[in-house]
């Protein structure tokens, strides 16, 4: 049996005297996020995003980022009015003792704080799941995420990619 659609976790957020949105993905965003990435993201925001080269945009992210688990997987969207600013995502194991996060900030958007706040949800939600541990792989060339995620308060550890990127966690246990 599927988790039903959780329409409580949408909020309004106020950032940098913005009123902003941020709600849960639903299958019906599928036209919207594959729209968006494939007009507001580069070919290298793909990349640094999918650890590869992305040709088709609705092959790599339509249906299997907006048909969700809403039990093991959560997926955010970020709006500003009507306009998607970003997508974060958790994905977590059987046991909930460790979450992978990935994310990706509209090109025209980055570098305003946007990622910081998706990320510090994303951590925010984790903790209402109980889930011990956020994780995160970042290709190394990815100096923005990188700094990111220290500001957040993740630390690097090894990668697994055959050494192209750092694997970033958040031990959520710790005060």
């Amino acid at each position: 049996m599927s988790t039903p659609y959780p329409a409580h976790l949408a909020v309004d957020v106020e950032h940098r005297g913005r009123k902003l949105h941020i709600r849960p993905v639903r299958p019906e965003d599928e036209e919207l996020v594959t729209r968006e990435a494939s007009t507001r993201l580069t070919r290298d925001d793909l990349r640094l995003r999918f650890f590869s080269p992305v040709r088709d945009v609705r092959q790599a992210m339509g249906d299997r980022l907006t048909h969700i688990d809403y039990d093991r997987e959560m997926a955010f969207m970020l709006f500003d009015g009507a306009t998607l600013m970003g997508v974060g995502r958790l994905v977590a194991d059987a046991d909930f003792s460790e979450a992978e996060f990935a994310m990706v900030v509209a090109h025209d958007a980055q570098r305003r704080g946007f990622g910081e706040l998706m990320l510090r949800h994303l951590v925010a939600y984790a903790r209402t799941r109980g889930i011990k541990r956020v994780v995160g792989h970042i290709l190394r060339e990815n100096h923005g995420m990188l700094a990111l995620a220290e500001r957040v308060g993740f630390t690097r550890t090894r990668g697994v990619s055959g050494g192209s990127d750092l694997r970033v966690e958040k031990d959520l246990t710790a005060l």
